[in-house]
């Protein structure tokens, strides 16, 4: 595998860093400053990072294959448009003091996105499978701290990394029809 090497891309401070998404298309990283109230986009290139105040605490960041990019904060799911800076609610989430935390696209491009508790101390959590139409459609419930959703073909892994709980899953998935069988 040879050497690696590490270096900043940027020297811009996060309070909490997370959620880093590839951009090939403009080569640039977009990522989330959760505690800081910022979404982020950093280029690869020169390692300018352009920021954005976010209504709301900010959970995660996904880009469309179309190039759009949607956000999950507390009260639901976000279209952002980077041109004028603006947040418009697209999917509300419907429960008080949860918001969005972690997500992944699975290999069919279906959006994965987990919850959980604003206060970090009830299981109200939850892993949700974002349809087409951005309908929010509960998967799995009573997880304190959904982090760690990675997706590979057949499977999707899950962590509850809340310290009194921190467990790791791996469920099979159907591919095909999106169904998550047994953690």
């Amino acid at each position: 595998m040879g050497d690696l090497t590490f270096a900043p891309v940027s020297d811009y401070v996060a309070g909490l860093g997370e959620s880093p998404v590839w951009s090939a298309h403009d080569n640039s990283v977009w990522w989330v400053d959760i505690s800081g109230q910022r979404l982020l986009k950093t280029g690869a290139g020169d390692g300018e990072t352009h920021s954005w105040a976010t209504p709301e605490q900010i959970g995660f960041v996904v880009l469309t294959q179309t190039g759009r990019v949607l956000v999950g904060m507390e009260t639901g799911l976000f279209w952002f448009d980077p041109g004028d800076g603006s947040f418009d609610l697209c999917a509300e989430l419907g429960v008080d003091n949860v918001r969005f935390n972690d997500a992944s696209v699975d290999t069919a491009g279906r959006l994965w996105a987990g919850t959980m508790d604003i206060d970090n101390t009830r299981p109200v959590g939850g892993l949700y499978l974002v349809g087409a139409d951005l309908s929010l459609n509960p998967v799995i419930d009573g997880l304190m701290t959904v982090n760690g959703l990675a997706a590979e073909p057949g499977r999707l892994y899950i962590s509850d990394s809340h310290p009194s709980v921190q467990t790791v899953w791996c469920a099979q998935l159907n591919d095909a029809t999106g169904v998550l069988g047994p953690r």
